[in-house]
């Protein structure tokens, strides 16, 4: 799915909203891949800049609340 602003999400969705797993790609080339509840980034996480691993964590309905140090 394809966003107006440029986001691409390919995963799993429950009632219309991203739920599971699944990976966002954003126009600036990030990607963040793994899982999602009502739309937010949601448990075990990584995002992506140019294809190497930025940051990888545990995300709590969309704010990272523990980074795994690379």
């Amino acid at each position: 799915m394809i966003w107006p602003t440029g986001q691409d999400y390919k995963g799993e969705f429950l009632l219309d909203k991203l739920d599971g797993q699944g990976q966002m790609t954003y126009p600036d080339g990030r990607v963040f891949i793994r899982y999602w509840r009502s739309s937010r980034q949601n448990g075990d996480g990584a995002i992506y800049k140019k294809g190497k691993l930025y940051k990888q964590g545990v995300w709590n309905m969309g704010n990272m609340i523990k980074e795994i140090k690379l």
